[in-house]
């Protein structure tokens, strides 16, 4: 079953709320620096041209509804200003999800990436996605340490140049009318 709606994801340090349009002036900041952009590509936006990208990402699907789009931003429990964003992006038969994460350069090192990551990853598997995967640039040792850590391992694939790490999640297993269990 597709999730519903987007909740509300906490961890012990941090709080994923789901993205809002307004929260384009606040995300400025985060993707001001260029160095958020060495792994993939772009330059920073305007907070006009956030708003704008938040206004289709808040639609929640792409054009065909085959995939919906969740994303958070994450913030510090004791403060109001963001210090990244969480993105899954689940296909509605639930076979696969692709999370992305995005932590400003003042707050990596932290370990913020890794804390929202197995926030939306718990939250997927939960969801009974089957499995996760992430597109990763080769030179991103940060990001795979992230993937590692939510048990993604790196695959031959390549997705426009970036490595491919899943995660198979085991179907759950449920009791059938005549007490045998099956996957």
């Amino acid at each position: 079953m597709q999730p519903d709606t987007i909740p509300t994801l906490s961890t012990v340090r941090l709080v994923l709320s789901p993205l809002m349009v307004a929260d384009a002036a606040d995300m400025v900041e985060i993707y001001a620096d260029q160095a958020m952009h060495t792994y993939t590509g772009g330059a920073p936006r305007t907070a006009e041209e956030l708003r704008e990208r938040f206004e289709r990402l808040t639609v929640g699907w792409n054009h065909d509804r085959s995939e919906q789009w969740c994303n958070w931003i994450v913030r510090c429990q004791e403060q109001s200003s963001p210090v990244g964003a969480m993105q899954a992006t689940i296909a509605t038969d639930l076979e696969w999800a692709a999370v992305a994460w995005e932590v400003g350069v003042a707050h990596q090192g932290k370990g913020f990436a890794s804390e929202s990551a197995v926030a939306v990853v718990d939250w997927l598997i939960a969801s009974g996605v089957r499995r996760i995967v992430a597109s990763i640039h080769p030179d991103h040792i940060a990001s795979a340490k992230v993937a590692a850590r939510v048990g993604l391992m790196p695959t031959n694939e390549l997705d426009d140049g970036e490595v491919v790490w899943q995660r198979a999640v085991r179907a759950r297993t449920e009791k059938r009318s005549d007490g045998r269990r099956e996957s």
